[in-house]
């Protein structure tokens, strides 16, 4: 059985702004076949939050200003 969480706990969980991790989703940078919107709701496998962690963490590297 695969368990889900929603935006704000996975935001928790891998140490982001909920809303960062909601404009991820609005900007294409997660896979919505993975994370599907149902009764309004995002739910996100709890197996997806390596990966979001990692897209989040390559976003943020790579909007940094240059040194």
């Amino acid at each position: 059985m695969v368990d889900y969480v929603g935006v704000a706990e996975a935001a928790r969980i891998v140490g982001e702004r909920s809303r960062r991790v909601s404009d991820g989703f609005h900007k294409g940078w997660f896979d919505d076949t993975k994370c599907p919107l149902i009764a309004g709701r995002r739910v996100i496998p709890f197996g997806y939050l390596h990966a979001m962690a990692m897209i989040l963490r390559d976003r943020s590297r790579n909007q940094s200003p240059a040194r």
